[in-house]
């Protein structure tokens, strides 16, 4: 990503993380960008993938997606192109469960918004899997995998 598109980028980012704040209030607790935009390879054909923490919802996580982009929106502009936004928005306790989604985040993510840095706590213990080896990262022909253990029973490992 060029420094100029980045810069601007940024700037979007941090208007587009004013609108999640203003709507989540305080039942927000972090918001991430991972994917492409995450490891700062975003293009002008990328979507922007969000992972949104919160409290609490009584709401199924389909059904978040579309308030979000009935209260957020569903696209974000970035100088002169327009990008989609792609949330995904689990609860507090979603989290806990594994998801191969961290990841993705152990690769790359910006963390726009984080109270009490529950998502650095969160891939902290991802991490420490890792080097447990409970899952185990690996390259081949140029694409990285990942050899989860899941008799391990690593959900246990994510508890808070």
């Amino acid at each position: 990503m060029s420094k100029i598109f980045s810069e601007i980028f940024n700037k979007s980012l941090e208007k587009l993380l004013e609108k999640i704040k203003n709507f989540y209030k305080e039942n927000l607790i972090a918001v991430v960008i991972f994917g492409s935009g995450g490891k700062g390879e975003i293009s002008v054909s990328s979507d922007v993938d969000l992972f949104i923490i919160i409290n609490e919802s009584k709401l199924s996580i389909r059904e978040r997606i579309t308030e979000f982009f009935e209260n957020v929106g569903d696209t974000i502009k970035i100088g002169p192109f327009i990008l989609l936004l792609s949330p995904l928005i689990f609860t507090k306790k979603e989290t806990q469960k594994f998801s191969p989604l961290y990841l993705d985040m152990l690769e790359g993510c910006i963390i726009l918004y984080d109270k009490r840095n529950f998502m650095k706590d969160l891939l902290e213990k991802v991490k420490i899997l890792v080097q447990q080896k409970v899952i185990e990262r690996y390259e081949h022909k140029g694409k990285v995998y990942w050899r989860i253990n899941y008799a391990a029973q690593i959900d246990s490992g994510l508890s808070f």
